[in-house]
């Protein structure tokens, strides 16, 4: 990331804030999205679930979402 290991130090001690730049980069390296850092590790899976949901149901009509929300509900009884 371009800066000096004291400088991780201060992050992982909370003395400085990263910026939202430092922030996303982060998210990079470590291959997720910024969302699941600011989680602990087993909910991580369910940010990404999430996620991955989102993008499925942009992208449907009113109609649709409501349609798959209800068997959602009828399975989940």
């Amino acid at each position: 990331m371009d800066v000096a290991h004291t400088t991780v130090g201060r992050w992982e001690r909370g003395e400085v804030p990263l910026t939202s730049d430092q922030f996303e980069h982060l998210a990079r390296i470590f291959e997720v999205s910024p969302a699941e850092l600011l989680v602990a590790p087993p909910d991580a899976a369910s940010v990404r679930v999430l996620h991955e949901t989102y993008e499925i149901v942009r992208n449907m009509s009113p109609e649709t979402l409501r349609h798959w929300l209800e068997i959602g509900k009828k399975l989940s009884s």
